[in-house]
């Protein structure tokens, strides 16, 4: 089997497009400072083999990096902390109910293994806040972390 990196990514940023929470939903770490709203954006950060691969085929964990950006000094302060963490929680819990990547309607064909919800190999599903710096302006972030088991992506030499 081939990797098929599409298939793992789509659904992903599907998920947090159905969530209707984002003002703008992409495929790679903006190159300017985002909008004045949540924005997400997603991205491949590592792909590496698991031990529980077979004896002629290698599977992965394909670990794919989502970022929720907002604006620092959005008003209400109090709210900023709030907002950002439900939509993090939102996007966990969309991906937790769809561990085979189907899609947010359930009806695409099983991409993965699973998430690895709780890190069995691991790397768990997890989000971390934090902040960074981008275009002389500051965002209030969450790095939320996607590792997506694949069965069999490599075929091994006999």
């Amino acid at each position: 089997m081939a990797l098929d990196t599409h298939s793992i990514l789509d659904p992903i940023r599907a998920h947090a497009a159905a969530l209707g929470v984002f003002d703008t939903v992409g495929g790679h770490e903006p190159k300017r400072a985002p909008g004045t709203g949540l924005t997400f954006a997603l991205w491949v950060d590592r792909i590496n083999p698991v031990p529980s691969s077979g004896l002629t085929s290698t599977s992965i964990r394909f670990t794919v990096l989502g970022r929720i950006y907002g604006p620092m000094l959005a008003e209400p302060q109090d709210e900023i902390d709030p907002v950002m963490s439900d939509a993090a929680a939102r996007f966990i819990s969309a991906l937790a109910g769809d561990l085979e990547l189907n899609g947010p309607d359930g009806s695409g064909p099983s991409v993965a293994r699973s998430i690895d919800v709780r890190g069995i190999h691991g790397v768990d599903l997890s989000a971390q806040a934090g902040y960074i710096e981008q275009d002389r302006a500051l965002y209030r972030v969450y790095t939320i972390t996607v590792p997506v088991l694949v069965n069999d992506v490599y075929d091994e030499a006999r």
